[in-house]
């Protein structure tokens, strides 16, 4: 099975979407892989790209004030820890196809549910700090509208 966003997991926001349709594109190579000598690299690639997401989103988040940031951050930590075990337990001799196997259910487990949910509320506080709320905008136009219309 690849691994694709959906529009269940997409987060609107086209550089955050793109940054993890890139991760999955890594595991993607991965868990179809037969490749058992390059397993630990492979898994270190993701642990990185990971990582180095995780390390952006969350200087976004500090510098914009993301109130669940906390919460946001122990969740990026759990996937760290979980795929840093995946990558000891791959150098450690662990059966590729257990690890393959391990990776697949967690990215589906831990990585694309973090997204569709805790990236997407991020996504949409972002865009709401940046836009403000929609509702109240448009609300606000279709008042101007009616009153332009009254006279």
């Amino acid at each position: 099975m690849f691994f694709v966003l959906d529009d269940a997991q997409r987060t609107l926001n086209p550089e955050l979407d793109r940054r993890h349709q890139h991760l999955l594109d890594l595991v993607n190579a991965v868990v179809v892989s037969d490749a058992a000598p390059q397993l630990e690299r492979a898994l270190e690639a993701i642990r990185a790209t990971a990582v180095a997401h995780f390390v952006a989103e969350e200087r976004v988040m500090a510098g914009m004030g993301f109130p669940r940031r906390g919460g946001h951050i122990r969740q990026h930590e759990a996937i760290s820890a979980w795929l840093a075990g995946l990558q000891h337990a791959a150098s450690m001799g662990m059966n590729p196809l257990t690890v393959q196997l391990g990776l697949h259910d967690g990215i589906e487990r831990r990585l694309l549910r973090h997204v569709q949910r805790a990236d997407r509320r991020l996504a949409q506080w972002l865009q709401r700090q940046r836009w403000g709320d929609l509702e109240t905008r448009e609300r606000e136009l279709w008042e101007t509208v009616q009153e332009l219309a009254a006279k």
